[in-house]
């Protein structure tokens, strides 16, 4: 089964990877996908919610997982393992990606597990992110340096990298181009915080299935690698 890695946004360009996840879950057999939210303030938000309709518009059976944020950033319950558990897929939508982390840290081993077991994951901007096994959950700034807009870092200043769950070696960044989030993977490599890291367009999905690797949708994916020489970017698009 596969791992799908979606840049972040909700358009045309998300129907032909949701299609492709929502039929591999359905190959493993009649139950719900579990979905994901991290809901700041206790409230779902609507990219969110465009994101759950856009998955029970395709047909698919949905078990919404909601864990509310409190206002001082913190959890207010754990996930139950016997919500994911029996999932026949796993979708982990955008939001606030240190909040997300807080979520899924407890059961980062269980959806490992999961995912091994064959059941189809589907990350979009946080959750795309948060599949890496060294996550950036966030920051604007490196060293004191600025390296993007600080409304996109999260709440946090220093670029930070955290564990993920571990489904992808190579670290992710989402919103490549349209938030700037290029800038930082840049940045990031050229500090030594990694040594690649995979920046996804808006309007892009990275599909990882058995070792293949496909790109679905119209926007790019960024490679940023260290090298000898310094930072290389090299980007890919769909077929």
């Amino acid at each position: 089964m596969s791992v799908f890695l979606h840049g972040g946004g909700i358009d045309d360009a998300l129907t032909a990877p949701l299609e492709r996840f929502v039929a591999e879950a359905r190959a493993r057999g009649e139950g719900e996908i579990a979905v994901i939210v991290a809901a700041d303030g206790g409230e779902v938000a609507g990219f969110q919610r465009a994101f759950l309709e856009r998955l029970t518009t395709l047909g698919a059976a949905v078990r919404e997982v909601i864990v509310e944020i409190s206002e001082d950033g913190a959890p207010t319950r754990e996930i139950d393992l016997a919500e994911v558990s029996t999932a026949t897929g796993i979708v982990v939508v955008g939001g606030t990606v240190p909040h997300f982390h807080t979520v899924l840290e407890p059961i980062f081993h269980d959806l490992r597990r999961l995912v091994s077991e064959g059941v189809p994951y589907f990350g979009s901007s946080a959750g795309a992110m948060l599949a890496a096994t060294q996550a950036i959950v966030g920051g604007w700034q490196i060293g004191g340096v600025q390296v993007l807009r600080p409304m996109w870092g999260e709440g946090l200043d220093e670029v930070e990298l955290r564990d993920g769950i571990g489904l992808i070696d190579v670290t992710i960044d989402s919103h490549a181009v349209e938030q700037g989030m290029l800038t930082r993977a840049i940045a990031s490599v050229e500090a030594g915080l990694t040594d690649a890291i995979l920046a996804i367009d808006e309007h892009a999905t990275l599909v990882i299935a058995e070792g293949a690797l496909e790109i679905l949708g119209t926007g790019s994916v960024w490679r940023v690698l260290s090298g000898a020489e310094g930072v290389s970017v090299r980007s890919d698009r769909a077929a």
